[in-house]
């Protein structure tokens, strides 16, 4: 399946179809205009025969009526002479006209003295041009076919023949022989003679006649036979009179179609076709109504077409044979071609199945392609690929020490939050903040962050409770957390007051900072037995103080803005009692501007709701509701600061 799927035998695939069907193409057409050409051109030569065939029947004709009334036959010529020069004189002009009738009477009447009349006939007009009122009676003197004069002087075949027709007429009183000749397609010259009481014009001499035609005739028809078909002449009752009825195709036909089609086609041949057999024959039918007479050309189809088909098959051939040598010759050249891709292709598997931190391999693949000197569109692929190689190999390279410092620094990371979060203050005693049980929760968006909380027991029954939030994140938030958390816990160790231990970390942070980095803090002492809370709070979110109620309130009082920033800060001290069974949160912005995934605010709102709630959990059990709360609320966004919250309840007894 590999081989039929490759890129070798599409190509080989697409120039077969390339070059096979406009060859297909060209031998199909070939042989269709081949074929209705010598279709055409046999139809043409089968109505040459025809008219020929009739034209010397016409003759024979002629002859016969010529020999039995030569008055008639003598003045035919002169008819015709006469004719045509007078309907010239008159064709333009009403006046040319009156005098071309005057004309044609005074000609024809010292013409025809012996009882000829003679007249012109304008079949669009309908309009006999003549003086004598015989002539116009006489179109309607009918054949012995039972056809008026007149509608065989409209009939097409009329002009068929250039020497004329002769027509055996039946009048009101007396027999007729009728010459018609077609000059024009309006004009027709005819003249009609009483036949009297002559032997040769009556019904019975008008049989005579035929048979001494059908005597003369025999030499005649040998002459327009042809070996391509059948000629035969059949008579009104379908008698075959010369030739041969090929499996009685005429015979069973002549009455359905030969005959009908014949008699009601408008054009003088009549073409049409009949099978016999399966096989399939084309007819020419010619009427000549002077005898009644059908010339039918019969030719088989499958003989005439024999030598086309043997042509259309040769062509077939040869059209085959270039196809595969056209095959044979794209087949070579698609091969070499496709050498430089293959090349491409291989050393593209190979680099797939290389190791991609190999140098040697990759600059060996590299030089490979970069020898393909085959120009064009492969050549330029192979440059790329070479290009796109050597560059993979540089910047795997440096990918791979960038790796290796990441790693390096990714563990300086995780030593500095080991550091950071063994600065936090661990587990503390209950004695040391009985009656109240404490616990702290820092979660950093990053490796290490920048919050800061603390809960430090102090002498005299106080406890330090602190909690801070760096402005950066990161190891610069870090380092400055840590400096925070060290100037705090000496303060306290000094037993500095909140306002004043707030004014010292502001000095000393503002000495030392280039990068305007600054801290929102808040620093508290609780007097444990009363409750009293002295504290300072350097721009930090209010601790909420909740009642084992369910009430809530908020440590106001703010003792000025973030520490670190200005050194000229000052900050006041102010003070809150806790009652029996009140708790604190200390929190930072952490907690209260976590986002969603459709950016709203978790709020402070829902951390009162929260404490309402849980009022009487432990320190530890609150802080984890709240973490609870804020990771449900938030979703799947992403964790955007440092969570960090301090919580004191009052201590519940085992």
């Amino acid at each position: 399946m590999k081989r039929f799927s490759s890129i070798r035998f599409k190509l080989l695939l697409l120039a077969f179809v390339l070059l096979s069907v406009p060859l297909t193409c060209f031998s199909i057409y070939t042989v269709h205009t081949l074929s209705r050409v010598y279709q055409d051109q046999l139809i043409q030569v089968q109505q040459a025969r025809i008219v020929r065939a009739g034209a010397l029947i016409n003759s024979a004709f002629y002859r016969v009526i010529s020999s039995e009334f030569g008055e008639m036959a003598s003045k035919r010529k002169m008819l015709r002479h006469a004719a045509l020069s007078l309907v010239d004189v008159g064709h333009n002009s009403e006046r040319g006209q009156d005098a071309a009738v005057d004309l044609i009477h005074i000609m024809l009447k010292s013409i025809f003295e012996q009882g000829v009349t003679a007249f012109i006939y304008d079949r669009q007009n309908d309009q006999v041009i003549s003086y004598d009122p015989t002539c116009r009676r006489s179109l309607s003197f009918q054949n012995i076919y039972g056809r008026s004069f007149e509608d065989i002087l409209k009939r097409d075949d009329i002009l068929l023949l250039s020497q004329g027709f002769f027509y055996y007429l039946k009048g009101p009183d007396d027999d007729y022989l009728a010459y018609i000749l077609g000059q024009d397609q309006e004009r027709v010259v005819a003249a009609f003679t009483p036949a009297g009481h002559s032997s040769t014009y009556t019904e019975s001499g008008y049989r005579t006649v035929l048979e001494n035609l059908q005597l003369m005739l025999d030499n005649y028809f040998a002459a327009v036979t042809h070996i391509e078909g059948h000629m035969l002449v059949v008579d009104g009752a379908g008698k075959v009179l010369y030739g041969q009825d090929p499996h009685r195709l005429v015979a069973d036909n002549f009455e359905h179609h030969i005959k009908s089609r014949a008699e009601n086609g408008e054009a003088a041949i009549t073409e049409f076709s009949l099978s016999d057999d399966g096989h399939e024959h084309e007819l020419s039918v010619y009427h000549y109504e002077p005898l009644d007479w059908y010339l039918i050309y019969i030719s088989d189809l499958r003989v005439l077409f024999a030598p086309l088909s043997d042509f259309s098959t040769r062509v077939l051939i040869i059209g085959g044979l270039l196809g595969l040598v056209f095959m044979i010759i794209g087949g070579l050249q698609v091969a070499r071609l496709l050498q430089p891709l293959e090349v491409v292709s291989a050393q593209a598997v190979r680099l797939g199945r290389s190791h991609l931190t190999d140098s040697d391999e990759l600059r060996s693949i590299a030089q490979t392609l970069t020898q393909q000197r085959s120009g064009g569109e492969i050549g330029r692929i192979a440059d790329a690929i070479a290009q796109m190689v050597t560059s993979l190999g540089e910047n795997l390279q440096k990918l791979l020490q960038t790796q290796d410092r990441n790693k390096k620094v990714e563990g300086e990371l995780g030593a500095a939050r080991e550091i950071q979060m063994g600065m936090l203050p661990g587990k503390i005693p209950q004695k040391a903040s009985a009656p109240y049980a404490t616990d702290g929760l820092l979660i950093p968006a990053k490796e290490v962050g920048g919050d800061l909380y603390d809960i430090c027991p102090l002498p005299g029954g106080r406890l330090g409770l602190v909690i801070g939030d760096v402005s950066d994140k990161g190891v610069p938030a870090a380092l400055f957390m840590t400096m925070t958390v060290t100037l705090i816990r000496e303060g306290l160790a000094l037993n500095m007051n909140p306002g004043r231990l707030m004014n010292e970390v502001n000095l000393r942070l503002a000495e030392h900072n280039p990068n305007m980095m600054f801290v929102t803090l808040f620093i508290g002492v609780l007097e444990r037995r009363s409750g009293r809370l002295t504290y300072a709070n350097g721009g930090h979110c209010q601790p909420l103080v909740f009642s084992s109620s369910g009430e809530v309130r908020a440590l106001t009082g703010q003792s000025g803005p973030v520490v670190g920033a200005l050194p000229e800060c000052s900050y006041e001290e102010f003070s809150a009692t806790l009652k029996a069974g009140e708790g604190m949160l200390l929190y930072t912005d952490g907690v209260s501007e976590a986002q969603n995934e459709a950016h709203e605010l978790f709020g402070e709102e829902r951390i009162k709701e929260l404490l309402r709630e849980r009022h009487d959990s432990s320190s530890t059990q609150l802080l984890a509701a709240v973490e609870e709360a804020v990771e449900r609320f938030r979703g799947a966004a992403a964790q955007s600061d440092d969570i960090t919250m301090v919580a004191l309840t009052p201590y519940k007894h085992a």
